[in-house]
């Protein structure tokens, strides 16, 4: 499922925010993770798949009993087109942190 369906998906369900969370499984294997205020996993999918193969819930992790260290909230009630720049473009950039500028470049 590709995230801009999650995110229209989400917003029809009337949740406002949804937090990213990288986690790994037992054998080291990379995941990213949409959970809830709770930290109810809402969708998954493995790091190595890309932006077109999220799914439903439960992933090899599962949910949390509240939000993991770590995970960022993305808002959702600014509406589609806002959440998909936002979202949607750290997930095509499959959330790889972005490195800083040399200093000659500030």
């Amino acid at each position: 499922m590709d995230i801009d369906i999650v995110i229209r998906d989400l917003i029809s369900q009337g949740i406002n925010s949804v937090w990213v969370n990288h986690s790994a499984n037992s054998y080291g294997q990379d995941l990213v993770q949409l959970l809830d205020a709770q930290g109810n996993e809402l969708k998954w999918r493995w790091l190595s798949d890309g932006c077109t193969e999220w799914r439903a819930p439960p992933s090899v992790i599962g949910g949390y009993s509240g939000l993991p260290a770590g995970a960022s909230e993305f808002d959702l009630s600014q509406g589609f087109e806002y959440a998909s720049l936002t979202l949607s473009t750290e997930d095509y950039a499959n959330y790889s942190e972005v490195q800083p500028s040399p200093d000659w470049c500030r």
